[in-house]
């Protein structure tokens, strides 16, 4: 019988003094964050983490954590040919962008407009060292252009559209 009330009490012992003693304190490895408030109320927010949660209280939403449902990862080619400049302008852009070959030959040369996505928008010869391609009737978002020669990929930009 007394060892069983020495466990008994070991336990209590245990729960009572040892266990609030240690932390259980929250911990995020994030890239980015911050806090705000107003009359309304406060938010702190942290980007980056690996595990989110939503919780749901009649119209009210919040989920925590960052949740990104999509991600695309997009290489950007540098020139492969040596003596070829291009330059792109304005980046970002509202209405229209400039391609601009500032070093090389103009023969066989074409753009190609993909969106976000990869999805194929427009492709044009390029016959002069300038050319205004038009983002007017494009979505805010990312673009890539793509210099191309005899299909041989040469350089390729990442065009952002604004929102007006």
């Amino acid at each position: 019988m007394n060892t069983k009330l020495i466990y008994s009490c070991i336990r209590v012992f245990v729960i009572l003094v040892l266990l609030p003693n240690f932390s259980y304190a929250q911990q995020v490895l994030s890239s980015s964050g911050a806090s705000g408030q107003n009359s309304s109320g406060s938010i702190s927010y942290s980007l980056g983490e690996l595990v989110i949660d939503t919780k749901v209280n009649g119209t009210t939403i919040i989920t925590q954590g960052f949740q990104q449902t999509q991600i695309i990862v997009t290489a950007i080619a540098e020139p492969s040919v040596t003596g070829f400049s291009m330059a792109v302008f304005p980046n970002p852009t509202n209405d229209f962008v400039t391609l601009k070959i500032e070093n090389g030959e103009i023969l066989n040369l074409e753009f190609v407009l993909f969106d976000s996505h990869g999805r194929f928008l427009l492709k044009e010869q390029l016959t002069g060292s300038e050319k205004k391609v038009s983002f007017e009737q494009l979505n805010p978002g990312a673009y890539f252009i793509k210099i191309v020669e005899n299909g041989m990929e040469l350089q390729t930009f990442k065009i952002v559209k604004s929102q007006r």
